[in-house]
């Protein structure tokens, strides 16, 4: 491990992973990597364990035999900060005493695979996205498969960490360097930008230009065309709630109404899922109805990680909404766009009153 250190978040079913939990926590601090729990706290704060998750590099789930306290909804406190650390994409690392195959006929026709534990341990085997396996025999096994395979979770999902103020003293010229050089791409991008609206609206005017322009990517959605994207949701019945897999069709001029006031001013990137999965939370129940037809609420709406890439892309490459700077905290920040508002304005315009 080099000199950046990492926080990472321990969720675990309680004292029954007692022994592991030790284990892990200093085999994760001999790696730089500090780490907190609820688990090992008396007071169970729900706003102050989403906060810690929200802040934490990694998330580290270590999933022992039972399915932990449960709080009103009937899940438990183990899966409800599994369920937030996916909607605030977290790399979670997924740590087991063994990962069985889930198609085995003795896994398909365990009675203890349809208890909330048992689909919340097949919820976890089946999401590969950013996530991390790792298996092992006993608590000192635990300790070595941790020093293995967790520099190797690093490497595969980089997050940002943090660097000792002596250690980045070094460094500080060289990433002056880098911050400068990233701001001068983001000021040559929207000048091209620029010219690309300037070329299209006069062609005539410079011959040349149009043949260099064709190198460059160009909007390819027009307001009116759709997207169809799938997401996940929590619908609750009866006391129940199952996950479930949706999808939805929207106009591109519809995504921009829903994505637009939240980046003026300015936001950083993950706005974009937080807005979209807000909007799918209040909008999606007559979806979930579908299958669940008694559903009677929704919850932690999460869209497909590749649908809302191809909608920051899509928002870009339309200069709708695009990256203009950085913050104090280094976080890229997009900005809704002139073009953009006017699509939006237009938008607002045509909707019925």
């Amino acid at each position: 491990m080099t000199d950046r250190r990492y926080y990472a978040f321990i969720s675990t079913s309680g004292t029954d992973m007692q022994d592991e939990y030790a284990v892990l926590t200093q085999a994760l601090l001999e790696q730089g990597i500090f780490s907190w729990s609820p688990a090992q706290s008396r007071m169970y704060e729900l706003d102050f364990v989403r906060k810690q998750i929200d802040q934490c590099d990694y998330y580290i789930l270590l999933l022992g035999n039972h399915y932990g306290r449960l709080d009103g909804s009937g899940a438990s406190f183990m899966h409800l900060e599994y369920i937030h650390a996916i909607t605030k994409q977290k790399p979670i690392i997924a740590i087991r005493h063994h990962w069985p195959d889930l198609n085995t006929p003795t896994v398909l026709d365990d009675p203890e695979a349809r208890s909330p534990f048992g689909k919340f341990r097949r919820q976890v085997q089946e999401r590969k996205q950013a996530t991390f396996f790792l298996a092992y025999d006993d608590a000192s096994n635990l300790s070595t498969a941790i020093k293995r395979h967790v520099p190797r979770c690093v490497n595969l999902y980089p997050t940002t960490g943090w660097v000792r103020a002596n250690a980045r003293q070094s460094t500080l010229n060289v990433s002056s360097d880098t911050l400068a050089l990233q701001e001068e791409v983001i000021q040559l991008r929207k000048k091209l930008a620029l010219i690309d609206r300037r070329v299209k609206e006069t062609p005539a005017l410079n011959p040349i230009l149009p043949a260099i322009m064709k190198t460059m990517p160009a909007p390819v959605s027009h307001e009116a065309e759709t997207l169809n994207f799938a997401f996940t949701v929590q619908a609750y019945q009866e006391g129940n709630f199952k996950e479930l897999k949706l999808n939805k069709t929207m106009r591109w001029d519809e995504i921009l109404t829903i994505l637009g006031p939240s980046f003026h001013p300015p936001a950083p990137e993950d706005q974009f899922g937080r807005v979209i999965n807000d909007y799918l939370n209040s909008s999606a129940l007559s979806l979930a109805r579908e299958q669940m037809p008694r559903a009677h609420a929704i919850a932690r709406a999460q869209i497909n990680t590749q649908s809302l890439h191809q909608i920051k892309t899509q928002m870009k490459n339309n200069h709708w909404i695009a990256p203009i700077s950085r913050d104090e905290r280094k976080r890229l920040l997009w900005e809704l766009t002139e073009e953009g508002n006017q699509i939006l304005q237009k938008s607002f315009t045509s909707m019925p009153r």
